[in-house]
């Protein structure tokens, strides 16, 4: 059996802003875990109880820009971008893995220019396998006792703007 897919988002948030201060974009997702807090009261006839909470944690794409306009018609933009993706849990209680990816720039460019930021690619390959044991071993008849999968995926983040002085 094969499968093949592709996956094209395109997101056109408008920010504004005013001088110097800052304009912030988030677009995100939130889990949550178990953490459970155990408390033992008494001395002769000890005694238990537990409180559980859901503590959340978050996955995002965060976008924060600064502008400072100059009177010879350019911006210098302060530019914060962070992704950030859950990865596996160890059980389904615990919190699970997060991994960010971030970048910082301050570029100057004249009114209605375009910036382009990229640099955040990432390809991940898994190749995984099960079998009936021993036999999934054996060189010729492995074929008929195991199988095999193979998961490609490539992601790349590019970010442009546009800085427009508005009077």
């Amino acid at each position: 059996m094969e499968s093949n897919g592709n996956i094209k988002i395109r997101s056109t948030p408008k920010l504004s802003t005013l001088n110097g201060h800052r304009a912030t974009f988030s677009n995100g997702q939130t889990s949550y875990y178990a953490v459970t807090q155990r408390n033992i009261y008494g001395t002769d006839n000890p005694q238990t109880s537990e409180i559980t909470n859901y503590e959340p944690i978050d996955a995002e794409l965060g976008l924060t820009i600064k502008p400072m306009v100059s009177g010879d018609g350019q911006v210098t933009l302060d530019i914060f971008v962070i992704q950030s993706s859950f990865g596996l849990r160890i059980a389904e209680d615990a919190p699970p893995d997060l991994s960010s990816r971030e970048f910082s720039s301050i570029i100057r460019v004249h009114d209605q220019d375009i910036v382009v930021l990229g640099g955040l690619e990432e390809q991940v390959k898994n190749d995984s396998g099960t079998g009936v044991p021993f036999l999934a071993r054996i060189p010729v008849i492995k074929w008929l006792f195991s199988s095999r999968k193979r998961e490609d995926s490539k992601s790349k983040l590019t970010v442009l703007i546009k800085p427009t002085v508005i009077y």
